[in-house]
């Protein structure tokens, strides 16, 4: 499960990164289908323009279709890439962003219940997780549902001792 690792200047002392992951690729899927029309689209169109158009009216569809490219492919990738969520041994760490990094820090002290709300075929969801407090914060896009649900609620066990975390019931959907 872990992935590209976080910053250890971002964790404290003592603090071990458990889990790092970015959101579930999936929705990627269709971008792909449209880079792959994008490309085969603007050599359709570099071959079909009349010679005497070239080589200019060939490098404007080029120029065109890298900048759909970047649209359509390009810049959802890179928001993928650089969104992630991180357990480590005492928080849930949410970053996205691609310019201006937005983020949470969860404490699992705070967590009372954390419930997989699965999607399609059933290995990717939301993660909802309900702290002591009452409010509940929803993870979208998370890849592994089922497995990252029981490691945090065995996470939550171990740290709770014996036992349910905080005497609430968590489900594991």
């Amino acid at each position: 499960m872990v992935s590209m690792p976080l910053s250890q200047k971002l964790l404290g002392t003592g603090e071990e990164l458990l889990v790092h992951m970015h959101p579930d690729a999936r929705h990627l899927l269709p971008r792909a289908l449209g880079a792959a029309a994008v490309v085969f689209l603007a050599v359709l169109g570099v071959v079909a323009l009349p010679g005497r158009w070239q080589p200019l009216a060939g490098w404007l569809v080029v120029a065109a279709g890298v900048l759909a490219l970047i649209a359509i492919a390009g810049w959802p990738w890179l928001q993928w890439y650089m969104s992630t969520v991180s357990i480590t041994n005492r928080r849930i760490i949410t970053r996205r962003g691609v310019f201006t990094k937005l983020g949470h820090d969860l404490p699992l002290a705070a967590v009372a219940r954390v419930e997989a709300q699965p999607t399609g075929t059933g290995t990717s969801g939301s993660l909802l997780v309900t702290t002591t407090s009452g409010a509940t914060v929803t993870l979208r896009r998370i890849a592994n549902l089922p497995a990252v649900t029981t490691f945090l609620n065995t996470l939550l066990d171990k740290r709770a001792g014996e036992g349910f975390h905080t005497g609430t019931s968590r489900e594991t959907a």
